[in-house]
């Protein structure tokens, strides 16, 4: 199914090229200046340490926590096509979001953790074998000045559908749960604003067509990624006989964007 995920509006990174070819034609100490970022955006899992550019006097926070994996397809177990496929994978759910400021001041260093979307679950080898479950996503958070100032939580997994039998449907696995808001999600400022994440929808029993749950949905600044924090779709299930259910995709990496502000 196609997504048109809403985005939210936002600075875009510090030095694109416009920039880079104006800066290119002005004197080395306005070019440096020019050059000077007003946002930094961290869409890819690790651990990242920013130098505060000079100038600055507060950095705007926003923090997204990645989501869960999806669940896998169950498996067909028999040549009974009556019984219908596997019952589809649960959707992992997404990430929740905070957003805040915080001050700070030029030099200073900022620590950048981004959390890895849950990997998604995988199907079972005999005919007939359950889907396994996703995995949980990883937090992200902000450090400033030592001390802990934002966390997004992660979304939780989709639970793998059910293997069909010789008689009977396989069900449909158990949609993630979304990432909880506050006070799981937090800022240290007092202007915070927290998202809850978005759950994960279950998948269809066997009798329903075995199709995986979609992953939930979490809403994101620019430049994230589009699948920023979102939860994986759930795999369907194993179509016809002794065929294997499909496997869940892995839930989408955390995302943090700093601005700055200066004074």
């Amino acid at each position: 199914m196609t997504r048109n995920k809403r985005r939210l509006s936002g600075p875009r990174r510090a030095v694109v090229m416009s920039v880079m070819a104006a800066a290119a034609l002005l004197p080395s100490d306005i070019a440096s200046a020019q050059a000077a970022p007003d946002a930094d955006t961290f869409d890819w899992p690790g651990d990242y340490t920013v130098t505060v550019p000079d100038g600055v006097s507060q950095v705007r926070i926003v923090v997204v926590g990645a989501g869960g994996g999806g669940g896998a397809g169950g498996n067909k177990g028999n040549s009974n096509e009556a019984a219908g496929p596997g019952g589809g994978g649960g959707g992992g759910g997404s990430g929740a979001r905070v957003e805040c400021t915080v001050p700070t001041e030029g030099g200073a260093e900022i620590r950048v953790i981004v959390g890895t979307g849950g990997d998604g679950g995988t199907p079972g080898q005999q005919p007939g074998d359950n889907g396994s479950g996703g995995r949980e996503g990883g937090g992200s958070a902000v450090v400033v000045g030592g001390n802990g100032a934002a966390f997004a939580a992660p979304g939780l997994p989709g639970a793998g559908g059910w293997g069909n039998g010789f008689i009977w449907h396989g069900g449909g696995g158990v949609g993630g749960l979304a990432a909880p808001g506050a006070p799981a999600t937090w800022c240290i400022s007092d202007d915070s604003e927290t998202e809850a994440g978005d759950a994960g929808l279950s998948g269809k029993s066997g009798e329903e067509g075995g199709k995986g749950g979609l992953g939930g949905e979490t809403l994101v600044p620019q430049p994230c990624r589009q699948e920023s924090g979102d939860g994986g779709d759930g795999g369907d299930g194993g179509p016809s006989s002794l065929q294997k259910g499909r496997p869940g995709q892995d839930g989408g990496n955390g995302c943090v964007q700093l601005n700055y502000i200066s004074d």
